[in-house]
């Protein structure tokens, strides 16, 4: 197997939303194949490079790779960059990158390096800072699918975007979501509660379930209650709607037969809380784009797809009197999470690191 570095920017270690279980995923998934796994992280703040060792499940810091703190220009992240890519060159064959922001710059990195990339894909930034912002981004489109496109090859995720890398950038890209540690099986829900998983930390959570407050709640039945899951959703404590912060153990919020909403429409973002979900058997909610993205989830099989505003809430009204089609989705959604166990991805990824 060839040699790999993993790197990532430095927020990444304690981030518990979305993107930090995308890179915990790829982490444990590499170390089932390399057995240690070394991290370097770039800490633009204070302009260094910090390095861990990942072996038996843990993560533990070491000795800082590169620093540059004397560096007090625009560039000092660029020029950050491009050194540790140059200097990691001389000692690896493969690079692991996760996220945009940790991919050197097309401008000033030779293209030898980014022939060893394999990029991890979380979502386009030009589509979500658009989205955020309400302007558009050409000049970070450009910037984006430019330094991509050098890159060796694509995981991502997300089906649309791994079919735009193959037929817009012509890139080696791999439909590989995160994998499901294990399936949890309970008696069945039937309360008139939701559940919406997501940290307020990014925008697809945020911005979806604020959309569903202003546009699907108000056509929902008055006697329902909701439980917001994840980083900042504790801000939220009003008559029906509870916020409980991250968590740590989701047994005790998801079971077999609960209703999982996501009210994010757009055709970004790594859906994570998906296969959460789905491991619960919980029955999900959301929009059709869903079913492109992750092309595992088929409507009235294993999850509940709609197109509109009033569909989305018509489906929740239905659903806590069909019982029986709760506990058929419910069924199915457990069946489809084994397709996503951990040994079927590190088959995957070991073809991914010898191609």
């Amino acid at each position: 197997m060839k040699s790999l570095a993993f790197i990532i920017t430095s927020d990444f270690i304690e981030n518990k939303a979305g993107g930090g279980q995308v890179f915990k995923s790829n982490l444990k998934t590499l170390e089932a194949i390399y057995g240690r796994v070394k991290i370097y992280s770039f800490n633009f703040l204070k302009r260094k490079v910090e390095t861990y060792n990942y072996e038996n499940g843990k993560l533990n810091q070491t000795k800082d790779f590169l620093r540059l703190s004397y560096l007090r220009t625009k560039y000092s992240n660029l020029i950050l960059k491009t050194f540790c890519y140059l200097k990691l060159s001389f000692k690896y064959e493969l690079f692991w990158v996760e996220h945009f922001y940790a991919l050197p710059s097309y401008k000033t990195t030779p293209n030898f390096i980014f022939k060893k990339i394999i990029y991890s894909q979380h979502d386009f930034l030009f589509k979500i800072k658009a989205l955020r912002n309400k302007m558009p981004k050409e000049k970070l489109f450009v910037e984006e699918t430019t330094t991509i496109s050098k890159c060796k090859s694509i995981v991502a995720g997300n089906q649309l975007e791994v079919n735009f890398c193959k037929t817009t950038l012509k890139k080696q890209s791999y439909y590989l979501p995160i994998s499901i540690d294990k399936i949890s099986v309970s008696d069945f829900d039937d309360s008139k509660t939701i559940i919406h998983l997501g940290s307020f930390n990014t925008t697809a959570s945020k911005q979806g379930f604020e959309y569903f407050v202003d546009y699907i709640l108000p056509y929902v039945q008055n006697d329902i209650k909701i439980k917001l899951i994840g980083q900042c959703t504790d801000q939220y404590n009003f008559e029906n709607i509870k916020g409980y912060g991250f968590v740590d153990c989701l047994e005790d919020h998801l079971k077999t037969g609960t209703i999982s909403i996501i009210p994010w429409k757009h055709d970004t973002g790594q859906r994570t809380r998906v296969f959460e979900s789905l491991s619960f058997g919980c029955v999900i909610v959301s929009y059709s784009v869903l079913g492109e993205i992750i092309p595992e989830l088929i409507n009235n099989v294993n999850c509940i797809l709609v197109h509109s505003e009033i569909e989305f809430a018509n489906v929740i009204n239905d659903i806590f009197c069909d019982v029986e089609k709760r506990k058929r989705i419910a069924k199915e959604a457990v069946n489809t999470a084994r397709k996503f166990s951990f040994m079927k991805r590190v088959t995957n990824f070991k073809k991914i690191l010898e191609f």
